[in-house]
């Protein structure tokens, strides 16, 4: 594969989950109508199946340019950078491996990024699928308590989320029937991209030495919020405009595997939203008493085990999360 001559590289990052990667990123990246990209799958398995599963898919699709690496350095933040470093494209999209691109995703992706005569554009996401949301009373319950807990507000717009919520609409299948012609404008009012589909001008996370924050992998390799660290330093600190591509179609499924299974640590979820909140808006007025509340949140999220009788392991990891937090931010 000849980075120099492709336009984009689609960068899948994978661990053990070699059945996702042959059943649902792949296949609908063969799909694609655009044929401008190449793919780059950056694999940390602990056995050969994701490997044979892409060697079988290139001979069948011969003619889809396909390269395969088997990394040493397992983690989300870490396996992104390595696949950076090895790309000379103009463009990076990295996908999960249980994403499916709908066939004219990159097309669109690449429209948007071609429309932006003025450079200001540094990354672009695809338009996530959704299913309707739960009406039931648990998920009412649980909505409600994310809002009051998991985000804060700078006037009406949203600044920071607790990572995994998508600031991008989702329509479902129905609705997204409705925007699938081609053209529709972007939306840019985006403050951060979801890292299940995000694309970036390289040169930009060039120019600004940007790179995916290792140190959110402090409480597990698959650490939450890099996508949402990196893209939001691209908008808040440098002011580039990130989009959302209407008619850029994806579906993120829920994979099977265990590359994701420590992300869910309390000690990772506060101390990376801390981490985050340090990086992006601790300047601003009011973040501080934000902060206080989101952590209140959190507190009593992992009591509620202890205080049912359930053990105390979620708490005793929020602490360590919490002293954690506290210490001096090193350098990324």
């Amino acid at each position: 594969m000849d980075d120099d001559v492709t336009h984009m590289i689609v960068v899948i990052i994978t661990k053990d989950r070699a059945d996702d990667v042959a059943a649902i990123s792949l296949p609908s990246l063969a799909a694609q109508t655009s044929q401008d990209f190449a793919i780059l799958v950056w694999d940390a398995s602990t056995d050969d199946r994701t490997h044979l599963a892409v060697a079988a898919f290139a001979a069948v699709h011969p003619a889809v340019s396909v390269r395969y690496v088997h990394t040493t350095r397992p983690g989300t933040s870490c396996q992104r950078n390595d696949a950076m470093d090895s790309c000379t494209s103009d463009l990076i999209l990295y996908i999960d491996d249980d994403l499916e691109l709908f066939p004219t995703a990159i097309a669109e992706l690449l429209r948007v990024f071609e429309t932006d005569t003025l450079g200001r554009l540094a990354g672009c996401q695809c338009t996530l699928i959704g299913n309707p949301a739960p009406r039931g009373l648990p998920d009412r319950i649980r909505r409600l308590w994310y809002k009051l807990w998991g985000m804060w507000y700078d006037g009406d717009r949203q600044v920071v989320r607790l990572s995994g919520f998508n600031t991008a609409l989702r329509p479902t299948r129905p609705e997204a029937a409705a925007i699938m012609s081609s053209g529709a404008p972007p939306r840019t009012d985006l403050e951060w991209l979801s890292g299940c589909t995000m694309a970036f001008r390289r040169d930009v996370l060039v120019r600004h030495g940007l790179r995916f924050d290792e140190r959110l992998m402090r409480f597990g390799s698959y650490g939450r919020g890099e996508d949402l660290l990196l893209s939001g330093l691209l908008h808040l600190r440098h002011g580039y405009d990130l989009a959302c591509a209407p008619s850029a179609l994806a579906v993120h499924h829920t994979g099977l595997g265990g590359h994701g299974a420590d992300a869910g640590q309390p000690a990772m979820v506060v101390y990376n939203h801390a981490l985050i909140w340090k990086e992006l808006v601790s300047t601003r007025r009011g973040s501080h008493v934000a902060l206080a509340w989101a952590r209140t949140g959190l507190a009593l999220r992992y009591a509620a085990p202890a205080i049912l009788g359930r053990g105390t392991a979620e708490l005793s990891s929020f602490r360590a999360g919490l002293r954690a937090a506290r210490e001096p931010v090193g350098p990324r």
